[in-house]
């Protein structure tokens, strides 16, 4: 294989390996060929500044805009770095630091102001549809794939005088993200791209921050003040999630007893954060949509809903249950999804994540409240998979991927199955959807168990409430971050360079010492001659 190379998006090509710390690192010749092609053409869209803003453009366009505070000086530094670039730009925002309704909506409106067509997109439907946030119009709102698919097709007509803003870019995979560049260059449209690359990524994402830094450089605008936490406490406190600095941010939440650890198992944990939920109207996200669906049916309960039509109900991850459906059951949906409105009309009602109220369950399907307020009727067969099953699942908790995006006054981190399954970026995801408080809530049992599998053989101390928490935030201080093609082709090329240099240099010494060896026997060879000439002629006894 790694002389005969491997098929990679349908291309025969070579295999770069090396043995690392963590085992054998792989890529092929065709991943580097794609990333320096990106950095290529994101460098030369940068270089294209013949249809940069003008200041007065720039000014002309803020609106009711505002710019207050430290975060507001970062936002309006970024719009005119952004605004004054070339024909590609990238802002990093961290989360809910006002880059939709503040940055974006202003250079919106510069641009439409010129009279340039403005798309938005972003790899999910949800996060697109955010979008709509800063002016961009509903129709040219898009998930990143049907948006690419039809703008090759020519069915979008792109050109000098569009824009197209890719929000989440953290979450684009590196040839989704070519495709989109390979467009530009084609086409002439701007992109601004934004995101923040210490949030969730999706496994199929490529370090594409990564590559656009190298780029870029120090061209990148950044907003890191976040403007969605009320008070400078949870301020600082989503600010320390974001940094890694996961040790103290637990220890100050532990000290606000907004950081729990309930007694006993995953049923326990359930039932407090259900508690919590509802009597704070907390918002809440779980790593799983096991532990999500769990902890919708104890706040369903809370909330006086019993019983209901059963259906079989599977979601996004093929896993499958019993859901009880009934009038005020909020629901979530698993796909973009379409409902016939009392008009006639049928209409788009919602997206991957969106979550509805149930108005009524009726034999072809159920009547939901969209978030416009307007009833409409989802039939069943938009909603069931092919074997029969409904694509739905409790909407009162979310899993944290699903939840990014979302904004609450109150909002519950919930790890009732323990916190294994979260690592920093999505502890961050968590722990930022708040405007006012959150917490982060834990089974003792969950964390017990494994701080119990990771204990030395023979170690028999009594594990306190310190050590679980120590276990929370070794799992929630993991980054792990992914190379790209180009820093690891360039790492190997070091490796094998230092390794070369170290042979030669072994070999220097090596040949050194045997130089060494051999005038020694040599000159051993010669006084061993000199000595069996002595006895030669020495005069016998």
């Amino acid at each position: 294989m790694v002389k005969e190379g491997v098929i990679h998006d349908g291309r025969l090509t070579r295999l770069h390996w090396a043995e690392t710390d963590k085992g054998v690192k792989v890529t092929t010749a065709l991943h580097i060929e794609q990333e320096r092609e990106l950095i290529d053409l994101v460098r030369r869209a940068y270089r294209d500044k013949s249809r940069a803003l003008t200041e007065r453009e720039i000014d002309a366009a803020q609106g009711d805009v505002r710019y207050d505070g430290k975060a507001g000086q970062q936002q309006h530094a970024a719009t005119r770095k952004l605004g004054k670039s070339g024909a590609f730009g990238l802002l990093i925002g961290a989360a809910g630091a006002g880059k939709t309704k503040a940055t974006l909506r202003h250079l919106t409106n510069a641009y439409k102001r010129r009279g340039y067509d403005v798309w938005g997109t972003a790899q999910a439907w949800r996060q697109a549809e955010e979008l709509k946030g800063c002016g961009i119009h509903g129709l040219n709102v898009w998930a990143l794939q049907p948006f690419l698919d039809r703008a090759e097709s020519g069915r979008f007509k792109l050109g000098r005088r569009s824009v197209v803003v890719l929000d989440e870019i953290s979450q684009v995979g590196t040839l989704e993200f070519l495709r989109l560049l390979r467009l530009q260059a084609k086409f002439g449209f701007q992109v601004i791209a934004t995101g923040d690359h210490r949030q969730c990524q999706s496994v199929t994402a490529g370090p594409v921050i990564d590559l656009l830094r190298e780029a870029l450089g120090d061209a990148i605008p950044e907003i890191l003040v976040t403007v969605r936490q009320q008070s400078e406490r949870e301020q600082e406190l989503s600010r320390m999630f974001r940094d890694g600095e996961i040790e103290q941010a637990i220890g100050a939440k532990r000290k606000d007893a907004t950081a729990e650890l309930v007694p006993g198992g995953f049923e326990e944990a359930v039932e407090r954060i259900a508690d919590l939920a509802v009597a704070e109207s907390a918002t809440v996200c779980a790593p799983t949509n096991a532990e999500a669906h769990a902890i919708g049916k104890a706040i369903r309960k809370r909330r006086g809903i019993e019983g209901g039509t059963v259906f079989k109900a599977v979601d996004k991850a093929g896993d499958t249950y019993d859901l009880a459906l009934a009038a005020g059951d909020r629901v979530r949906l698993f796909k973009r999804t379409h409902a016939l409105f009392g008009n006639g009309r049928d209409g788009h009602i919602g997206n991957n994540g969106t979550v509805l109220e149930i108005a009524e369950v009726l034999e072809h399907g159920i009547k939901v409240k969209a978030q416009s307020g307007k009833i409409a009727l989802i039939r069943w067969e938009r909603i069931r998979d092919e074997d029969g099953r409904v694509m739905l699942a409790y909407g009162d908790a979310l899993t944290i991927d699903a939840a990014q995006g979302l904004t609450s006054d109150r909002h519950i981190l919930a790890l009732p199955g323990g916190s294994k399954n979260v690592d920093g970026f999505r502890a961050y995801v968590g722990m930022s959807r708040h405007r006012v408080t959150s917490w982060i809530i834990g089974s003792e049992g969950a964390e017990m168990r494994e701080a119990e599998g990771r204990r030395p053989l023979g170690v028999r101390e009594r594990i306190t409430q310190d050590h679980l928490w120590a276990n929370v935030i070794r799992n929630l201080s993991r980054r792990e971050t992914k190379e790209t093609a180009t820093e690891f082709q360039r790492r190997v090329a070091e490796l094998n360079k230092k390794t070369t240099a170290g042979f030669q240099a072994q070999m220097r010494q090596k040949e050194t010492l045997d130089v060494a060896r051999f005038s020694l026997a040599a000159r051993g060879s010669k006084v061993a001659q000199r000595i069996g000439l002595r006895m030669a002629f020495r005069p016998a006894a």
